[in-house]
């Protein structure tokens, strides 16, 4: 079982500059203290779902809200209708809606999946890498919809053990690989396998033939800016995937948020600091949320690759934004994807100067620890103006 390969994953080397933040060597810690009690597979796949695991656990279940939130997914996306949530899951932390148990947990995997699929349509999504995907909930729904066949799981060695058990016991009858070395991932595993484990520190010596999507949710945002680098390298230079669907914290200063920077000045700049070769098919801000005293701002975003020169695609998203309502979410989205490839320095301002009349208009300035100059994106364009070279 991968328990047995744990110690063996633990000990591969991290790239340089990849820091695991001390929030997640944490976890990591925990997770390990625990596996070495358990061998069980149902345990060591609850734990990972629970609150004793991850930190997004399983709340109680809403019977007022969940039915109908579930219903209005379902009336946009029928494919999912059969998908319900996992029989591990203890009875209070679900509603039955037609047979079918649902949860606080699958609904923020519906969203996901929602927000994806309306912004790329039938394209396909075939093969699919997640990057930080926890226990593994939203390739399961993936997988359960039809809309995906193949699966690789980039993330901590730690956080894997807890995806392979969970699916494992969810698709019995499926064909897994866990790589171990860089020999591993010499030849192209994207076809040869259902599910394939690929601890974070071998990330690099991926080289497939192709994949449709590349997905990370919440993770990007809990990392320090050198893990975030090599990612988004090993993105635009070797996975080169058709799509790329992020949601993550964005247009804040993450080292005051626990679930970013763990309060400890650990929190990345920029989690989108990509090369200017992608365009937003859908952007999407969510700034509803306040954590301690401080506004939250993350945003959902799905972007497709491009090939084009940059001054070309820069001039095509300043049309964009410009034919663009003021202050909306994609306007901002565009000028942000523009300031990432403009010479200009006058699209990089033109960005900060209405994100900050948004945040204005959104009520930050009111926020604990609130200071422009400190967003985390603002930081990285200013750098990267002033010392390009640091920044690939």
């Amino acid at each position: 079982m991968f328990r047995d390969r744990l110690d063996e994953l633990r000990s591969l080397p991290y790239p340089p500059g990849y820091v695991v933040s001390s929030r997640w060597v944490k976890f990591a810690n925990r997770f390990v203290e625990f596996c070495g009690l358990k061998n069980d597979a149902r345990t060591i796949a609850y734990f990972g779902m629970s609150d004793a695991g991850f930190d997004v656990g399983l709340p109680k279940a809403n019977v007022a809200w969940l039915p109908g939130s579930r219903a209005r997914y379902i009336e946009r996306h029928p494919e999912l209708t059969t998908v319900g949530e996992s029989p591990l899951v203890p009875s209070d932390r679900v509603v039955e809606c037609d047979g079918v148990a649902f949860s606080h947990s699958l609904e923020q995997a519906f969203s996901y999946y929602s927000a994806l699929t309306d912004a790329i349509g039938d394209e396909a999504m075939d093969v699919v890498v997640e990057i930080g995907g926890g226990y593994g909930r939203f390739v399961r729904l993936l997988k359960l919809s039809g809309r995906s066949r193949r699966f690789i799981l980039v993330d901590l060695p730690e956080s894997l053990l807890f995806a392979f058990a969970f699916l494992r016991l969810h698709f019995p009858e499926a064909r897994m690989r866990v790589l171990r070395s860089a020999a591993d991932c010499a030849h192209d595993i994207s076809g040869d396998y259902d599910f394939t484990f690929c601890p974070v520190q071998l990330l690099h010596h991926l080289r497939p033939a192709k994949i449709d999507l590349v997905v990370d949710s919440y993770s990007l945002g809990e990392m320090q800016q050198g893990c975030v680098d090599h990612i988004m390298m090993q993105i635009d230079a070797h996975l080169r995937p058709r799509f790329f669907y992020s949601f993550n914290a964005m247009f804040i200063n993450k080292d005051i948020h626990y679930a970013a920077g763990g309060n400890i000045g650990e929190g990345s700049v920029a989690v989108l600091n990509l090369q200017p070769q992608w365009w937003p098919v859908s952007f999407k801000l969510w700034n509803d949320a306040i954590d301690n005293g401080a506004w939250r701002s993350t945003v959902n975003t799905v972007l497709r690759r491009v090939a084009m020169p940059v001054e070309k695609l820069t001039g095509r998203l300043m049309v964009a934004a410009d034919a663009s309502s003021s202050l909306s979410d994609e306007r901002l989205g565009y000028l942000y994807f523009a300031a990432l490839g403009a010479r200009d320095p006058a699209v990089r301002e033109q960005l900060f100067s209405e994100l900050r009349e948004r945040h204005m208009a959104d009520g930050f300035q009111s926020g604990r620890g609130y200071d422009f100059d400190a967003i985390g994106e603002v930081r990285f364009l200013r750098e990267r103006a002033e010392a390009p070279s640091r920044h690939r």
